[in-house]
């Protein structure tokens, strides 16, 4: 299993929250004090690298996750088939 800290925002408010991201073969699950939630990995998009920026992970209903660690992104895109370059 693959985790790593980010920070998630709903896409409804601009309230950051400090979550654990934890992917699992089928699941992306984001956890936090205000935050739980569980999608599967087909129906998330992983933004493709720009220099050491925090990037995100996108859901289908608008919400993201923004994550530095780059080498667990980069890992999580690989298993999900959207690497690019």
């Amino acid at each position: 299993m693959l985790e790593f800290p980010a920070r998630y925002y709903d896409g409804v408010t601009s309230r950051e929250h400090h979550v654990t991201v934890s992917v699992s073969t089928t699941t992306l699950t984001v956890s936090g004090t205000d935050v739980q939630r569980t999608d599967a990995l087909e129906t998330v998009i992983v933004s493709p690298r720009l220099a050491n920026t925090p990037r995100p992970i996108l859901f289908a209903d608008g919400a993201k996750c923004e994550s530095e660690d780059q080498a667990a992104l980069a890992q999580l895109a690989d298993a999900l088939g959207q690497s690019r370059g």
